[in-house]
């Protein structure tokens, strides 16, 4: 960090050099003129760009600091962190379908969709979340998550493409709606049991 606030410190000053060479060549002739005026707008445009890197340099060692203490990564409003977690985390407040839900998690962020839990880890973490913030219990910690079995019938998949293999319920899946089926999340565990993807629950989105 401390070299890229001497390039930063640098590239002030010769702005700096720069604005009393302009004063100087005041009886210049024009095309000099326009190359110096050029030039201060190149440097300026350096130093925004060396103040991003700088900006997102922080950024990075923050994260790092922030998992390496158990604290999970920082996340920008409204997402939140999981302890132990590199991923963010959005709980919707209100009801949505399937599809619905996952245009939602999209708006959020471009780069946001359903969460996929596909370890035991993900789930364990996120149950103990839930339960530390009075979201689990009744309808209010059901919550859609990122897996069906639309376009391949009793097969469930992450949207990403890999089959759902940890956190089943027990006796699930039981593909009640072959082809229609959409992954829930309750209790720290997977299900899909009556629950067709045009039913309306509450789902976690990730980013």
């Amino acid at each position: 960090m401390s070299i890229m606030n001497n390039i930063y410190f640098a590239v002030v000053v010769l702005l700096c050099c720069c604005s009393q060479q302009t004063s100087s060549f005041r009886g210049a002739d024009d095309n000099t003129i326009t190359n110096i005026v050029n030039n201060q707008e190149e440097i300026k445009s350096m130093m925004r760009g060396i103040k991003q890197e700088i900006a997102d340099i922080k950024e990075v060692i923050n994260n790092m600091v922030h998992i390496a203490t158990n604290k999970g990564v920082l996340c920008k409003s409204p997402f939140v962190s999981i302890a132990g977690s590199s991923t963010c985390y959005y709980f919707s407040p209100n009801a949505a379908t399937w599809q619905t839900a996952r245009e939602a998690c999209q708006a959020l962020d471009p780069r946001c969709d359903l969460a996929e839990l596909r370890t035991l880890e993900q789930q364990n973490a996120l149950d103990a979340y839930m339960k530390e913030n009075d979201m689990s219990g009744g309808d209010v910690g059901l919550y859609f998550i990122g897996g069906t079995d639309q376009g391949s019938p009793r097969k469930f998949k992450w949207l990403s493409g890999e089959l759902v293999t940890e956190g089943w319920r027990s006796e699930e899946p039981n593909h009640t709606h072959p082809g229609n089926g959409c992954l829930w999340f309750y209790a720290g565990q997977v299900g899909d049991a009556s629950l067709s993807c045009t039913g309306s629950y509450r789902y976690i989105c990730q980013i």
